[in-house]
């Protein structure tokens, strides 16, 4: 008897779902920070604290997630190959392998992870243990793991020359990579929502300026355009992201949110309203 073996393809669902969750530097959780998903597919939005639907691919996963008080946190996640690869190995042979990987349903993406405002982390999904949230690495830091996962090891002493070298302080508005939501280019003045022709004019004026820079909206038309690290009222942050969403809460009557920081629109689109 022989045996015939036709081509085959061991897949998984084009999208997974991901638990996005955002905390402060002091360690309080955030719930409900507005959260942008961007691979090689569509973006996907949603909110902090909740799941959110993301399309698979071999591709990172660029998060984006905003506070009005707490300002940004922003994250990278990096895909790998699950189960469905290694069995289009064994029964689909390379051409299965080919299909799942350039539809991206060969990968996953870790499911569950941490952002921290202020700060920009890596998750990777070779971190994720299950029932346990990936906290990502930042810059030139070891993975970090939820706490009782955390063995007890010995930190090495650094190199002489690395203990020597001065660290770098990262400034306000520095401290992480504002990501572009991809909701309008920076100088498309016309994208704006809710302003007038005067707070229009007001934007161009603030695009002359150098960065650090913000610049806040609300509903209401009312804005605030902020720039450098030295404000002129002393009770305002002196972190223009801050300063922006601070000095516009003060005389809108509805909540304000980031636009745009530096050289990225950050600005991400509401929802259409439910019919009545």
């Amino acid at each position: 008897m022989l045996a015939t073996v036709g081509c085959a393809s061991i897949t998984h669902e084009t999208s997974h779902p991901m638990r996005v969750e955002t905390f402060t530097q002091e360690g309080q959780a955030v719930l409900g920070a507005e959260c942008t998903l961007t691979n090689d597919y569509p973006a996907t939005t949603g909110k902090s604290g909740r799941g959110v639907s993301v399309h698979r691919s071999s591709k990172d996963l660029d998060i984006a997630c905003i506070s009005q008080e707490h300002g940004l946190a922003t994250g990278r996640a990096i895909s790998r190959a699950n189960a469905g690869m290694a069995g289009n190995l064994l029964f689909g042979g390379g051409i299965g392998v080919i299909i799942d990987h350039n539809k991206g349903t060969a990968y996953t993406y870790p499911t569950w992870v941490r952002l921290v405002f202020g700060q920009a982390r890596t998750f990777d999904r070779r971190d994720e243990k299950d029932g346990h949230v990936v906290l990502g690495t930042s810059s030139d830091a070891a993975p970090l793991l939820a706490d009782s996962q955390v063995p007890p090891v010995a930190t090495p002493a650094a190199p002489p020359a690395l203990r020597a070298a001065p660290l770098a302080v990262p400034q306000p508005a520095q401290r992480a990579a504002y990501i572009a939501t991809g909701y309008a280019k920076i100088d498309d003045v016309d994208a704006i929502p809710f302003l007038n022709d005067n707070g229009r004019q007001s934007y161009r004026n603030w695009l002359t300026k150098g960065t650090p820079r913000a610049f806040a909206i609300s509903p209401t038309g009312t804005l605030a355009a902020s720039f450098g690290l030295k404000p002129g009222d002393e009770t305002l942050p002196s972190d223009p992201v801050e300063r922006a969403v601070v000095a516009c809460n003060r005389i809108s009557k509805t909540a304000c949110r980031l636009y745009a920081v530096n050289g990225s629109v950050v600005w991400v689109k509401d929802a259409a309203p439910a019919a009545p």
